[in-house]
C-alpha cells in the first residue's frame, strides 16, 4: 500500500480551486489523488501535476462505486478528502 493520500475533487484545470489545492499539496510532499467528473481534462491535471486521476462523477451512486473501485485498484489509503468541487448535490437523485 502506498502512502496516505489526500483525495481532491473538483480539480479540472490549471487555476480552478481543487487543481491549485491539489498543487499547494504536492509541492509540500503530500501524495493526491484526483477526482474530476469531466474526464477531457483528466489527462492535462494528470500529466501537468504528475498525480494519480479518476475521472467519476460523485453526483450518481454509480460514480461514487467507480471512485470506490479505481481507489482499490490503485491501492491507495484516502487519509483526507477535500470536496472543492461545485453545483452537484452529494444527496441521492430522485
Amino acid at each position: 500500500m502506498s502512502q496516505p493520500t489526500v483525495l481532491v475533487t473538483g480539480n479540472s484545470k490549471p487555476g480552478q480551486i481543487g487543481y491549485e489545492l491539489a498543487k499547494n499539496l504536492l509541492e509540500k510532499g503530500q501524495a493526491v489523488v484526483f477526482v474530476t467528473r469531466r474526464p477531457e481534462s483528466l489527462p492535462e491535471s494528470i500529466a501537468s501535476l504528475k498525480v494519480q486521476g479518476i475521472a467519476a462523477d460523485l453526483s450518481h451512486p454509480s460514480g461514487i462505486a467507480q471512485m470506490e473501485q479505481s481507489l482499490a485498484t490503485m491501492g491507495e489509503s484516502i487519509t483526507a478528502v477535500i470536496h472543492s468541487a461545485g453545483g452537484a448535490s452529494l444527496l441521492p437523485k430522485q
